[in-house]
């Protein structure tokens, strides 16, 4: 018999190159604890078990995992380069997205509209849409120190460092 895949999420297998913790069915792989996802080119548009969704966009590459530590266990994306959308509502505890250089963590209360894009150079664009948007707060994995992206702003951190803000 086959194990049983603790879902986080599900996602199209078409056009997607998928590995780790997961099983596919009909068409659709549902992820496990430890899932990576490699959108090909066009978005991937990833269900969340827990409501709401991820769209992984083109050639952008990102790695899911769930804190299972806590009961509704906080949710991990790390991504190296390229863009995802996040579209869903924060748990008790806050989800973690990482990029090679920040650390953010998406905070309840509120519902999550958040855009964030990291090209070849490090840089890396955050938007915090919607007037109900979440407590988000990025850090330094290099630096140190932390900054608040408040509802319906978008901020550039250059090179991925967080003394180097440009409001957009």
């Amino acid at each position: 018999a086959a194990a049983h895949v603790e879902s986080i999420a599900t996602v199209p297998v078409e056009g997607v190159a998928l590995s780790g913790s997961l099983s596919v069915e009909n068409g659709r792989a549902t992820i496990g604890n430890n899932g990576t996802i490699a959108a090909g080119d066009k978005t991937a548009r990833v269900s969340l078990t827990r409501g709401g969704n991820l769209n992984v966009c083109a050639s952008t590459k990102i790695h899911l995992s769930t804190d299972n530590t806590t009961p509704g266990g906080a949710l991990m994306i790390a991504m190296d380069r390229g863009a995802i959308e996040a579209h869903y509502t924060p748990g008790e505890y806050s989800d973690v997205l990482m990029t090679p250089d920040l650390r953010i963590l998406i905070s309840p209360p509120g519902e999550a509209d958040i855009s964030l894009r990291v090209n070849n150079q490090g840089d890396t664009c955050l938007d915090n849409h919607g007037a109900k948007a979440p407590y988000v707060l990025a850090s330094s994995l290099f630096e140190g120190g932390a900054y608040r992206v408040q509802p319906n702003q978008r901020v550039l951190f250059e090179h991925g460092r967080l003394h180097e803000v440009v409001d957009k």
